[in-house]
């Protein structure tokens, strides 16, 4: 399956499975829009595909836990394309720690809100990009 013309943004692609599934995505055919908590992350996943010469990549900083940054990032890429196919919700703060005990109440307030809030409102702010239809023909039922 090729996804030429195919527009995709990923949350926390700058590691693990966000990296993967950019890096698979982008070598199927599709443009690629990356965020990472810090530019850095994202850009070493861009170059990355850039150098296998696989799709477009673009690379973004968003933090999940700040509504700026979500709405940033969704008019970064909208500066770029006019439609997105695919949203892939993948970020979310690890929470790192021997034990919950282990942890900040700050730390896990900031892991669910990226988590959770993060991922609404990165659904809600590439809704407009999200919905971007074809026009619709009419059927002979209704005409």
């Amino acid at each position: 399956m090729r996804l030429d013309d195919h527009s995709v943004v990923i949350t926390a692609a700058g590691r693990d499975f966000g990296r993967a599934l950019a890096i698979t995505l982008a070598g199927l055919g599709a443009t690629v829009f990356l965020s990472a908590r810090t530019f850095a992350a994202a850009e070493r996943t861009r170059d990355d595909i850039r150098a296998r010469g696989d799709g477009k990549a673009y690379a973004f900083a968003c933090d999940l836990t700040d509504p700026a940054s979500i709405r940033d990032f969704a008019h970064q890429v909208a500066a770029h394309t006019d439609h997105i196919d695919v949203l892939v919700n993948n970020g979310a703060r690890y929470l790192e720690g021997e034990d919950l005990l282990a942890v900040s109440d700050e730390d896990v307030a900031d892991t669910l809100a990226s988590g959770a809030t993060g991922t609404v409102l990165v659904t809600k702010n590439f809704l407009p990009l999200l919905s971007h239809e074809a026009p619709r023909t009419r059927s002979p039922a209704s005409l």
